[in-house]
């Protein structure tokens, strides 16, 4: 294998940077009013409303940030985590007194759901997918399996599910538990030694070990059951197989606060560490900064695409995340990507990067080399090209199991254009 590697002009990246970051940086303004305290969780829904627990207390705006209501539930309570569904339906779940807790009625009145005293210290995790479905978590007592509870009747009834991960714990808040949906989700366990990272598929039954290249993971979060980024000590890593394998990808920044990925869009992501918030277009190979402040912690874009962000201190909204038209960065290098999901049946995704205008040959190959079938063959400009394989030869006829190969081969349209080739491995099965 072959690679020559051609960088585009620095000053030009440069500029491009430079303008797009600028031109993002100034989408993003502090609300007039803030909640008081240190944060510790946002949630939002809509154009208008959004929740933040911070100092002890639960405050609530329904006018994007202008004016916030204290609505919490009891003095004294400690809330770790907010999980905001529509303009009314709010559940929170504390570490003291270890409840989860909800409100049907926009924060005006709340409702004990689980007690969890004896079973928990620290309750830290709470995602609700819909009215119905969700999951809480609360970090293992000693010698006791950590405390996992789902409903499927909006709260009423919260059972227990989890009887395998002994002793074991998040860490930190809500940053290393992720789930897709109540069947599926990862936990980044500490207190078991070695650190681990575990994966469940039938609703925390079973739990199954994943590998990952760090053993200190700071924060995870998957797009859905194949996608998923984490940040550990020394490295920033993508999974597009849910988490059989990683990539290692260059770092943004130390120490990981929050993951959050635009709703319909898994390339374009947000991260925010240290005194930055950052912005990736490409799933985190490329990263700008579009905001400076202090202790970002956690970071919300909606479904109708307005984006949250909760400092240690005060609360920054934008009104449109992302302008694709200004957001488009030029990747600085060739590079082919493993293709996701891998091993595969029968469909596949191949991503490659080209950072200038490039004559384009993609093309499978069986172990023997012989050609199966070539699925780009064309003049393509600079930018992320995702290319799907469905599995059939030239012809369409369906291929059979086996190891295969995806090469892909650039080369500039000036007649001294740099070559590049690279190669990966796949593997169909059937």
């Amino acid at each position: 294998m072959t690679r020559t590697i051609q960088v585009r002009s620095q000053q030009v990246l440069l500029l491009i940077v430079l303008l797009t970051s600028s031109n993002l940086l100034a989408q993003w303004q502090e609300v007039s009013t803030v909640p008081p305290g240190i944060g510790q969780a946002i949630d939002a829904v809509g154009d208008q409303i959004a929740v933040v627990t911070a100092n002890n207390h639960i405050y609530r705006t329904d006018d994007a940030g202008v004016t916030w209501t204290d609505i919490s539930p009891d003095s004294g309570i400690f809330i770790d985590d907010v999980s905001l569904i529509d303009s009314q339906n709010i559940w929170i779940c504390t570490n003291y007194p270890f409840t989860v807790q909800a409100s049907s009625d926009g924060g005006d009145t709340w409702h004990v759901q689980y007690y969890g005293a004896g079973k928990t210290d620290y309750f830290n995790y709470i995602e609700m997918f819909d009215s119905l479905n969700g999951i809480a978590m609360g970090d293992a007592l000693s010698g006791q399996p950590a405390l996992i509870l789902k409903t499927n009747d909006g709260g009423q009834h919260w059972i227990s599910i989890d009887h395998a991960l002994i002793d074991a714990w998040s860490g930190d808040l809500w940053r290393r538990l992720d789930f897709i949906d109540t069947q599926t989700g990862y936990f980044f366990v500490s207190g078991i030694s070695p650190n681990q990272l575990y994966k469940t598929v039938d609703s925390c039954q079973t739990w199954s070990t994943t590998p990952h290249p760090e053993n200190r993971l700071h924060v995870m979060k998957f797009y859905d059951e194949e996608i998923g980024l984490s940040v550990a000590w020394s490295q920033y890593s993508i999974t597009r197989d849910g988490g059989a394998t990683w990539e290692i990808l260059p770092k943004a920044e130390s120490w990981g606060m929050d993951i959050e990925f635009h709703p319909e869009d898994p390339s374009l992501v947000w991260y925010c560490a240290g005194n930055q918030l950052f912005f990736s277009n490409d799933t985190g190979r490329t990263w700008t900064n579009q905001l400076n402040t202090s202790n970002p912690i956690d970071i919300v874009i909606t479904e109708t695409k307005k984006g949250w962000v909760l400092t240690r201190s005060t609360v920054f909204r934008t009104e449109s995340t992302v302008n694709l038209d200004h957001t488009k960065l030029i990747p600085v290098q060739l590079h082919l990507d493993q293709n996701y999901p891998n091993p595969f049946n029968p469909n596949t995704t191949i991503g490659y990067d080209l950072p200038d205008h490039s004559h384009v040959n993609l093309t499978i190959y069986d172990v023997n080399g012989r050609e199966v079938v070539m699925l780009q063959g064309v003049e393509q400009p600079g930018g992320h090209y995702d290319v799907q394989w469905n599995g059939t030869d030239g012809l369409g006829n369906q291929v059979s199991t086996g190891i295969y190969f995806a090469r892909l081969q650039a080369r500039a349209p000036q007649p001294d254009g740099v070559q590049f080739s690279e190669t990966i491995k796949m593997v169909l099965l059937r």
